[in-house]
């Protein structure tokens, strides 16, 4: 009989033991799938990314002093992780496509979603909404991977485990993320990279560009005169940039860039303020054969203006891509820049150029040059393009850069040149300097005005060009900028005068680049620490090298650097408008 009894003790309480752990598992099973709520994902999210919480003014009027997510919100608010609102309903429970688009913004892949919805022609099957659809994309080739329970269902409630899930992901973007997409043109391949999270700015500034009248200004600075905010104004190749802020709240600058647009009757732009350290990076590169596409240059004087935004440039061409060349001052280019044959700009030392010809062979060496012009058997050097400069010297001005020329000399004589013949001459005084869209503008003064003037018109004349390197003698395009940043695979020492600045800080870069059948144009962005730091040259190098090339060579960087591609400006210029450039490269 007691045995009996210790038998059903033993049996009573293994059963009790396998209900308790039955009913933990189930409570478990029930707190795992308890739903997060809006205020609870921001909270997390800030918390697991260490942004530092926001301590001034508060916005959202659905969210009580109290509330445990009040300033993880109000923190997402001031950074526009969450688009500009004065409700956030923090006690709606979240979705896993909400989860993904609040944290892709936390780590700064704003830009990024923009440049996905623009050429990803996707339609979003997903039932999702629109604007969270480009980041539900990029999640999808982050590496490291997404949680695959939130990317399979995008539409069903966050709960604790996904949001687990989720804070984990976010610690290992923190160790390293790499995200990068290509997309294929009809004759190109645009490559967008981007690497590690970035770091929130500490405030917002608003521009706009274009034609503005007094009043439109006034009424501005009006507007603005009791809010304590700096509304600046200067002259640009596009009429005036206006400037207001800082601001260090994003709903306040996106309420205010609002307000400006509706005065100047311009799109106001928010860009970041004040730079910080940031390990965020962003490239695009677009490789293409030459044989097949032979880029060109295009100089915005070609079109009209002295200066043209890339975008202008590309869209006045029909060409698939664009991207800013070497290097300028206003309206001077800087160094070497020879088009269809004829130079328009003066060497600048023997600093390294690329150069091509039409069958589409790339050449990298010096870029300095001497030109004659050919009379009748008699040469006369040529001394300076598109300017001109001491006595007894000759200059060439052709319709690349102005349709006519400026200054020149009383005492000069012109010579006007169409289809290969001097056709006419004129007096310096007596002329309006202009420059024959079907041929150039020979100026000369001193000995060589009385050589020239000897000559019978019409005479043949032909502009020859001999390269300092032999290995650009037939080059039909060439450009000179530096420093060479590749050479046979290697990086390059030589600093060709350039600033310890230039070559040692992180800017915004373009680079030209060559793998010996492959062209890569190459834009790096920076000065923004939310989405790209910048690189310095020989980080450059590094990049260029990664994508094969074996000869690459520096051009105009900071905030001329942009890339344009098939409809669209692909990186975020610093300062987040396109500065206007003197020539553009496309094909």
């Amino acid at each position: 009989m007691i045995r009996q009894v210790r038998i059903l003790r033993k049996s009573f309480l293994s059963f009790t033991t396998i209900m308790m752990i039955l009913l933990t598992a189930l409570f478990c099973d029930m707190a795992a799938a308890v739903a997060v709520t809006r205020g609870e994902l921001v909270h997390e999210i800030i918390k697991t990314l260490e942004i530092p919480y926001w301590e001034g003014e508060k916005y959202f009027v659905d969210i009580p002093p109290e509330h445990p997510a009040k300033a993880a919100a109000e923190t997402a608010l001031a950074l526009g992780i969450i688009l500009p609102n004065e409700t956030f309903y923090p006690d709606l429970e979240a979705t896993n496509a909400e989860a993904l688009f609040f944290a892709l913004r936390a780590m700064g892949l704003r830009h990024e979603a923009q440049i996905i919805e623009k050429l990803t022609p996707t339609e979003n099957s997903l039932n999702i909404p629109d604007y969270i659809f480009p980041y539900y994309l990029i999640a999808e080739d982050i590496t490291p991977e997404a949680p695959k329970d939130i990317l399979s269902r995008p539409k069903d409630t966050l709960t604790q485990e996904t949001l687990h899930q989720l804070m984990q992901w976010l610690r290992d973007c923190k160790a390293g993320l790499v995200w990068e997409k290509t997309f294929q043109g009809e004759k190109s391949s645009l490559t967008l990279h981007r690497e590690n999270i970035g770091t929130p700015p500490t405030g917002w500034i608003i521009s706009a560009e274009g034609q503005f009248n007094s009043l439109n200004l006034e009424d501005l600075k009006a507007s603005f005169s009791s809010q304590k905010l700096q509304v600046s104004s200067e002259t640009t190749a596009m009429g005036k940039r206006i400037t207001v802020g800082p601001f260090i709240h994003f709903a306040k600058a996106w309420k205010t860039a609002g307000k400006i647009t509706r005065i100047l009757n311009k799109e106001a732009k928010i860009e970041t303020y004040k730079t910080q350290e940031s390990q965020a990076l962003f490239w695009a590169a677009v490789r293409f054969l030459p044989q097949e596409t032979s880029p060109k240059i295009i100089t915005a004087g070609e079109i009209a203006g002295k200066r043209l935004p890339i975008s202008w440039i590309a869209q006045n061409t029909g060409a698939e891509c664009a991207i800013n060349g070497g290097f300028f001052n206003k309206t001077k280019i800087i160094g070497s820049l020879i088009v269809r044959g004829i130079p328009i700009s003066n060497p600048y030392g023997s600093r390294s150029a690329i150069g091509w010809d039409v069958k589409g062979n790339f050449h990298f060496s010096r870029g300095d040059f001497k030109a004659k012009a050919t009379i009748e058997d008699i040469d006369i050097p040529i001394d300076s393009f598109n300017e001109m400069k001491d006595h007894h010297q000759v200059a060439l001005f052709t319709p690349h850069l102005w349709y006519y020329a400026t200054p020149i000399p009383d005492d000069a004589m012109e010579f006007v040149v169409r289809k290969g013949k001097i056709t006419e001459e004129k007096y310096s005084h007596l002329s309006n300097h202009l420059v024959p869209k079907d041929g150039y503008l020979l100026v000369a003064r001193g000995r060589f005005a009385s050589i020239l003037r000897q000559i019978a018109k019409p005479a043949d004349i032909d502009i020859k060009v001999q390269m300092a390197d032999e290995i650009m003698k037939d080059v039909s395009y060439l450009l000179q900028a530096g420093p060479m940043i590749l050479k046979d695979g290697t990086f390059c020492a030589n600093n060709e005068g350039f600033s310890a600045n230039t070559i040692l800080e992180r800017h915004p870069r373009t680079i030209v680049g060559y793998d010996g059948v492959n062209l890569y144009w190459l834009i790096i962005d920076g000065r923004d620490p939310w989405h790209s730091r910048g690189t310095t040259l020989k980080e450059a190098a590094l990049i260029a090298r990664e994508l094969g090339c074996h000869s690459a060579l520096n051009l105009d960087g900071g905030g001329s650097s942009a890339l344009w591609w098939q409809g669209n400006i692909i990186n975020k210029p610093s300062g987040n408008i396109e500065r206007p450039v003197p020539y553009a490269l496309i094909f």
